[in-house]
């Protein structure tokens, strides 16, 4: 087959630049496809623009597979920067020409497969069903960017969005301020640092950053006493209107554009079903991961003995739970504090997450704080662990470090949002997401015995070879539609 895979970042980007989990994925996914025989085109957009001129268009690199690169897209990725230019998603007409460009270029393919929508217009989209008649077009959610500007439907930092009032909810859903004017001059920035071989995180820039930032600094030091000349309006209908039409557009894309929407967990297709895509359109399709033959050869951990050892890896922010397991770690009686080794891994950002945990030091039978972590030191970070945590309080669609946990052979006491539950499918390895309560009932039964961590193990886990997932991928990549039982899983 030839198949082309569409991330709004190319696979050998900077690691800042990937966006997690989806860039992996996909590179593993097109290494894989290409092992088998298949043809492989990367295209991206969103990410790069010119230094000169604002007009969209294509590019092409062979880096070891073919490259397809948008410069100048009009809507910013990933998804967060282009949310208050909202608008361009539905209406911008600027990349209605490419897709007629790639059809010269590459003639018929056989599949179009997108792992997300950002980057993109809707009549880019169109434009690609109409160029490739003959492609099965599937998009994989990752996230929920189809119908969610921000991805993940996570309300003002602070909770799950359950109900986006017509739109209402998403105009201040934000708590960032609006860099729509300078999303095209910091992607040009990364274009000139390109040349010098840094990138936009190195700590060499930092006063180059503090000397562009200074002016804005002044002026509104400047401004800070003015009386402002225009009232700031929070929330008006036509505000409203624009996030409504973003979902409706991205649900009638899933309904009239896309072939298959492929939920990478049965609790992504629950979340996106209720949100109004087409229930007949989304299956579910877990995604392969590289770490599945590691997993079979892992020893279980099956017991703890005097000692738990709990793991937290990740990144210290709310959505993915990390404040709410710092209360409930608090929260812990002494008598269980003492019996705990607790390992961190995650950016040291937050220096005051790091005294709260060194405030808890002598509570616990040791604390270890690792700044990040990468694949190549998971089996240091995780080595005696007995236990992982992962307590997501927005719905993670499948938590890549669920599964780099579980694959070396560690149980994970996971919230019930999201589908890292769905690995082991064990209520007692489950809590309420937000509830210490129910956090605290989960671990005493594992502290005290009462509930083996050999249990976790005994309905079989769910963790897909990239084999595996090949096989399931052509069935939706085939011209004839799935099996309906499939799709309604």
């Amino acid at each position: 087959m030839r198949i082309l895979l569409y991330n709004f970042v190319q696979p050998e980007d900077p690691k800042y630049k990937q966006g997690g989990g989806v860039a992996v994925y996909q590179r593993n996914l097109g290494r894989a496809l290409t092992a088998s025989g298949h043809e492989v085109i990367s295209l991206s957009a969103g990410d790069r623009y010119t230094l000169m001129g604002d007009t969209p268009r294509v590019t092409y690199e062979g880096v070891g597979a073919e490259r397809a690169i948008i410069l100048n897209s009009p809507v910013f990725a990933p998804s967060h920067s282009n949310f208050h230019t909202i608008d361009r998603f539905a209406h911008h007409s600027g990349l209605d020409h490419i897709p007629a460009q790639l059809r010269a270029r590459y003639g018929a393919l056989d599949v179009l497969h997108f792992q997300n929508i950002e980057g993109v217009t809707a009549g880019f989209l169109r434009a690609m069903r109409a160029a490739f008649p003959e492609a099965r077009m599937i998009l994989s959610a990752h996230n929920y960017n189809l119908v969610c500007p921000q991805v993940n439907l996570w309300f003002r930092e602070q909770q799950p969005c359950r109900d986006y009032r017509e739109g209402r909810a998403c105009v201040n859903c934000l708590v960032t301020p609006d860099l729509s004017r300078f999303q095209r001059n910091i992607r040009r920035m990364d274009r000139l640092l390109a040349f010098t071989g840094l990138d936009r995180g190195s700590p060499l820039l930092r006063p180059l950053k503090w000397a562009v930032r200074a002016p804005f600094r002044l002026r509104r030091w400047l401004r800070r006493d003015r009386t402002p000349g225009e009232p700031m309006v929070v929330i008006d209908p036509a505000r409203a209107a624009a996030y409504r039409e973003y979902r409706e557009t991205g649900n009638r894309l899933a309904a009239e554009v896309f072939d298959r929407v492929l939920a990478v967990s049965k609790r992504t297709r629950e979340v996106l079903v209720a949100r109004g895509t087409p229930a007949g359109k989304v299956a579910v399709c877990y995604i392969g991961t590289a770490h599945a033959e590691r997993f079979r050869t892992a020893r279980k951990v099956t017991e703890i003995g005097e000692t738990l050892h709990l793991a937290f890896l990740g990144y210290m922010r709310a959505d993915k739970g990390f404040y709410f397991l710092m209360q409930a770690l608090t929260a812990l009686p002494d008598t269980w504090t003492s019996r705990i080794d607790l390992t961190i891994a995650a950016p040291l950002h937050d220096g005051g997450s790091v005294e709260w945990l060194r405030s808890l030091g002598h509570r616990f039978r040791s604390i270890t704080l690792h700044d990040g972590y990468t694949h190549a030191a998971l089996d240091r970070i995780l080595d005696g662990v007995h236990l992982g945590i992962v307590p997501p309080l927005w719905e993670d669609n499948l938590p890549q470090v669920a599964i780099e946990i579980v694959s070396r052979g560690i149980p994970i006491l996971t919230s019930d949002r999201g589908g890292a539950a769905e690995i082991a499918r064990q209520p007692a390895f489950t809590f309420r997401a937000g509830s210490i309560e129910s956090f605290h009932a989960r671990l005493h039964d594992i502290l005290t015995g009462r509930v083996p961590l050999a249990r976790f193990w005994e309905g079989g886990v769910h963790l897909i070879s990239m084999e595996e997932h090949l096989r399931d991928l052509m069935a939706h990549y085939a011209r004839e539609e799935p099996a309906l039982a499939v799709a309604a899983q």
